[in-house]
């Protein structure tokens, strides 16, 4: 048996496991899962959409009322691409796109602060900024790093990750929101 733990970054295995052996840790890890928060799980607890409703709370506290799906990256690793036309809920009839991504840790911001000297410059056809931020959990920037570092201090001797198979190390990935 072997534990796989898959993220925006990649995926993380342990090498072979024995229940038989360490039964204890295993049950330990079961109960754990089910017991777990769900913002451990890697759910983001600021986004509730079911099929293409809900809502999201912004890192200032701003709720917005998601009004429809306009696009969503059904895969587990990359980006993990979400956009959704949003309506503010104190401030009827006022919409926005959201655009809600996770981007790699050297990339930053680069794709606001394009937009936002665009915006400065007076370029048209192009969206205009109202608020850009890293997406927070249990007070913390919200990455795959945390999770990461975690695991590889844990009892996981055998721990290893696809980017072990090949010479490109994987990024760790950043979860950005982009009110446009």
């Amino acid at each position: 048996l072997s534990f796989h733990y898959s993220d925006r970054t990649g995926v993380l295995t342990s090498g072979p496991y024995s229940i038989h052996k360490d039964t204890e840790d295993f049950v330990r890890i079961i109960v754990g899962l089910t017991l777990v928060d769900p913002e451990y799980l890697g759910y983001d607890t600021t986004l509730s959409v079911y099929k293409g409703v809900g809502e999201v709370t912004l890192g200032d506290n701003t709720v917005w009322k998601v009004l429809q799906d306009i696009s969503a990256d059904g895969s587990v690793q990359g980006k993990g691409t979400m956009c959704f036309e949003v309506e503010h809920l104190e401030k009827k009839g006022k919409t926005c796109v959201l655009k809600d991504y996770w981007v790699a840790e050297e990339r930053g911001e680069r794709e606001v602060n394009i937009l936002k000297r665009l915006n400065e410059l007076g370029v048209t056809n192009i969206p205009n900024i109202v608020a850009s931020e890293v997406v927070q959990a249990d007070g913390r920037d919200d990455s795959t790093k945390y999770i990461r570092e975690h695991l590889k201090g844990e009892k996981l001797e055998n721990i290893n990750t696809e980017a072990s198979k090949s010479a490109t190390p994987q990024p760790i990935r950043n979860h950005h929101r982009i009110l446009m």
